[in-house]
This record gives C-alpha cells, sequence and structure tokens, in this order.
C-alpha cells in the first residue's frame, strides 16, 4: 500500500510539472519579440497565435463556427467553417492528440510554419492550443484545390 501510494504521489508530482511547463512557455510566447506580426489571445490556458491574414480571427470565432467535415486522416480531421463576423470560409484541422507531439514541441514548429510565404504553400492563418492540449491548424479554404 506505500508503495502504491508513493506512485500516486509521483505520478500527480509529475503532472504539476507539466502544467508549469506550459504555463511557462505561454508568457514566454507573449513575450518574445522575434515573432513581429504575431498576434497572442490568451483566455484561461487557451492560446491563439494569429499570422499574417488571420490577425482579426478569435479563439469564440475558430470554436463556434459551423462547418463541415470535408476529410479525414489518420491524424487529424478537416472541417470547412464558415466565419458569420466577417464572411469567410476557413480550412480547419484539428489534430488527434495521440498523433501529435508536446505543446513545447508544436508550438515553436508551428510558429515557424506561420511566418513561411512561399506561392507554392498554402498560408497559416491561426494555430490554437486548447486548454487540454487540443492543437487546431487554420488555413485558408480553396474550393476546387486539392492539397
Amino acid at each position: 500500500i506505500f508503495l502504491i501510494s508513493l506512485v500516486i504521489i509521483y505520478y500527480f508530482n509529475l503532472c504539476r510539472r507539466e502544467n508549469t511547463a506550459i504555463g511557462t512557455t505561454d508568457s514566454q510566447l507573449s513575450d518574445d519579440p522575434e515573432l513581429g506580426n504575431i498576434g497572442i489571445e490568451n483566455e484561461q490556458n487557451v492560446e491563439l497565435m494569429c499570422f499574417q491574414g488571420g490577425e482579426d480571427l478569435t479563439v469564440p470565432d475558430v470554436l463556434d463556427a459551423p462547418g463541415e467535415v470535408v476529410g479525414k486522416t489518420s491524424y487529424s480531421t478537416l472541417y470547412r467553417a464558415n466565419l458569420p463576423r466577417n464572411n469567410s470560409i476557413l480550412l480547419l484541422r484539428f489534430l488527434r492528440p495521440a498523433c501529435s507531439a508536446t505543446i513545447e514541441d508544436v508550438v515553436p514548429a508551428a510558429r515557424e510554419i506561420g511566418l513561411v510565404r512561399h506561392s507554392n504553400l498554402v498560408p497559416l492563418r491561426a494555430f490554437y492550443v486548447g486548454s487540454r492540449g487540443e492543437k487546431l491548424l487554420v488555413h485558408p479554404y480553396y474550393a476546387h484545390g486539392n492539397l
């Protein structure tokens, strides 16, 4: 019984350390001068990084947008979402938690991808990390394109 109690205490301490590390990452992102024009919105451990073309997006706009499933892969689900506030259509890619890396690994990669602009690449408009670790990529929707 003592050994089981010790394992449970160790597990809770490990979870508490991970939550502290995630909070540190959020504060470091908002103070980083190299981000340029990236907007970061925090709402109770909810983070939305907005890149060029997605500056007007907010967390409620993205999460409450009505949409339809347009594709499923082994690692994500794609939604075509209508944003009524700014009358636009976006492609939302929800990454499955089991198939994505930790927040500490994903946020720097998303920041780099969001800053890349090229005529042959679909731009990343926003990247969302939820309070439960869910991750969402926001792209423009191309009606007749095969990405």
